[in-house]
């Protein structure tokens, strides 16, 4: 119950501070004797601001990426890194392969601890899997 008072406190104060500028500019209006114009702020902007951060893609900048195998999942399932890095898949769980959709990369069987590195320099989408375990399923992204 008492949220409940809370919220409805926070919705009141914003409309309040919403509306409160154009009921006091409807005020003066009334106020004013006629023939007598009542200044008035115009708080709209008479302009759009253009965004002047570009956002950026969140890309390690790490030269070496860590992907954990666990559960039966590639953690995290997408990683984007730049070109040149170098990914290692540390299998924390049954024995898993890293193996690339196109056949261009295989970790052969790795064992609970054991761990496979590669390094990616060549731009693009790179989809892998476990052969043992084909639902278990992985993206590279490189960028420049």
């Amino acid at each position: 119950m008492k949220n409940i008072f809370i919220v409805l406190g926070v919705v009141v104060v914003a409309v309040l501070a919403m509306g409160l500028p154009y009921l006091l500019r409807e005020v003066n209006k009334e106020q004013a004797p006629s023939g007598v114009e009542v200044p008035v702020s115009k708080t709209e902007p008479t302009t759009k601001a253009e965004p002047t951060v570009k956002i950026k893609p969140n890309v390690p900048t790490s030269i070496d990426v860590g992907i954990t195998i666990d559960d039966f999942k590639f953690l995290p399932k997408v990683t984007t890194v730049k070109k040149g890095t170098k990914i290692t898949w540390n299998n924390q769980h049954i024995g898993h392969t890293v193996t690339g959709d196109n056949g261009d990369f295989d970790s052969d069987h790795l064992k609970n601890g054991m761990a496979y590195s590669r390094v990616f320099d060549t731009v693009g989408i790179f989809k892998y899997h476990c052969a043992f375990h084909p639902s278990m399923k992985g993206e590279i992204q490189v960028v420049e």
